[in-house]
């Protein structure tokens, strides 16, 4: 009796501790929402109505072109694949602004930021939160208290990639109004076009959702557009765990309008037919295609 008690008992804490690192393994030591052009279905939409979509879809981005994305990045991640990718690794930084890291993590994973030139940490009142950016001061050294900070410490993502043999490239989407605004999709394919072969590309923005699931999926498209229907790419990210681009309905208190929503799921569709139309590329550049099409370069809802 006792002996089944403990090997039950054995079992199930293997299970809540294997469980635990499977949901906090991201948090703690991966950029947040990282994901891969060859990752499994992400943990989030097993609970989900996509689930069954997510476990039938068959599909595997040519390995030729690998790409991922998430949020702010994680240095000794992006350090760990640059040494084990045999090819040179980009990573594009979507933001307006270049970040800032301590101890190779940006400074909001220990729920700091700054205003003013003044580093603070966040009050945050979520137990969740509060638990992990204690534990991430601790697992990295970090200072616990704010006035033992040595800006010193402080370096920006541009100089700490740069330190690591990683190819930085900053690709400014202004979070509100790139979605509408479609004239940087040329610059977009120019830098896809530069990229050396077996390049290994990273994308990433703030939380690694918005603008990241655009970019992925737009370097998706640019590569295999003309052996993948739309609708095989939108679903592929939404099970690696990006954003539903199809989803156009406004979240309470969210930082996407309707506009720019609708407009985000129209360029993807658009960029795709533009990849496939036998008008489109490479004969044609992004603007004198639309131009063509009578499409305008700025999205207006109707």
């Amino acid at each position: 009796m006792k002996k089944a008690l403990l090997i039950g008992s054995t079992i199930t804490l293997t299970l809540i501790v294997t469980f635990t690192l499977w949901i906090y393994w991201e948090d703690l030591f991966l950029s947040k929402n990282y994901r891969a052009h060859n990752s499994s279905t992400h943990h989030k939409r097993v609970l989900s109505k996509h689930f069954q979509k997510c476990v039938t879809l068959d599909r595997t981005p040519s390995p030729e072109y690998p790409f991922s994305g998430g949020g702010r990045v994680n240095v000794s991640q992006m350090t760990r694949m640059n040494k084990s990718h045999d090819g040179p690794l980009y990573v594009v930084n979507l933001r307006e602004d270049d970040g800032f890291y301590l101890n190779k993590q940006p400074i909001n994973y220990y729920g700091m930021h700054i205003r003013n030139g003044n580093f603070r940490y966040h009050q945050s009142t979520k137990p969740r939160k509060k638990w992990l950016y204690s534990f991430r001061k601790w697992l990295h050294n970090a200072p616990q208290d704010i006035k033992d900070l040595n800006p010193a410490d402080i370096e920006t993502e541009s100089q700490i990639l740069d330190q690591q043999g990683i190819h930085y490239v900053k690709f400014d989407l202004a979070r509100q109004h790139f979605a509408s605004k479609w004239d940087f999709i040329d610059n977009a394919i120019a830098l896809f076009e530069s990229l050396p072969s077996n390049t290994w590309i990273h994308f990433h923005c703030a939380g690694g959702r918005g603008r990241t699931t655009t970019l992925m999926i737009m370097y998706d498209i640019f590569r295999n557009a003309k052996t993948t229907s739309l609708d095989d790419i939108l679903s592929h990210h939404l099970c690696l765990g990006g954003e539903n681009i199809q989803n156009i309905h406004v979240i309470p208190d969210g930082s996407w309008s309707k506009r720019n929503l609708v407009g985000r799921f129209r360029l993807l569709e658009t960029f795709h037919k533009y990849m496939t139309s036998p008008d489109g590329y490479p004969h044609n550049t992004w603007f004198k295609w639309l131009d063509e099409q009578g499409i305008p370069v700025e999205f207006t809802l109707s």
